[in-house]
């Protein structure tokens, strides 16, 4: 068995090695790929995939980031937090999640700032929100939690976060 770690920086390797492509399609929808939740509560090298589609075509949209939270004893994530450029629109992103999850979407889903999708046959929620961030601005996980940076200008970028969290009391998959 491989050490937790060495998943740890061949995921990492995997989000740096990706071409920095976008477009938009026909439709003039931007094709999102979305982080594969199949990562949460993965213990073994074979469940590791990290994107849900295997898109490498010029219309495809990546996160300009992706974070894995492993959290307690257990070595298997527990969270994904996919970070998209500002370029990349609510709408665009909600699209793709609702191509997916719609059947578990939130009915304020289309009024309120935050969307929401609990699937529960895969036992995880998602959370789609735009924050704030950049060199100055308020970083992603201090907008979550409401805090402000004075020091915030005109260098701050409205991101789009898309959060997937699996429910608590899972055991990780082996």
């Amino acid at each position: 068995m491989k050490p937790p770690y060495l998943r740890a920086v061949l995921l990492a390797a995997a989000v740096f090695a990706l071409p920095c492509l976008g477009g938009q399609n026909e439709g003039g929808r931007k094709h999102v790929v979305l982080p594969n939740p199949g990562l949460l509560r993965c213990a073994t090298i074979g469940c590791s995939q990290l994107w849900l589609d295997e898109s490498s075509d010029a219309l495809s949209v990546f996160p300009v980031n992706i974070s894995v939270d492993v959290s307690g004893t257990e070595t298997c994530p527990r969270g994904i937090v996919a970070l998209y450029d500002r370029s990349v629109s609510m709408d665009d992103i909600q699209a793709a999640l609702d191509q997916r999850y719609g059947r578990w979407a939130q009915d304020g889903n289309t009024t309120l700032p935050v969307k929401l999708w609990r699937v529960e046959p895969a036992r995880f929620s998602i959370q789609l929100a735009t924050v704030e961030g950049g060199q100055e601005g308020v970083t992603p996980g201090r907008a979550l939690a409401g805090q402000r940076n004075e020091r915030a200008d005109a260098t701050h970028v409205a991101m789009k976060q898309v959060i997937y969290m699996a429910f608590t009391g899972e055991p990780c998959k082996r």
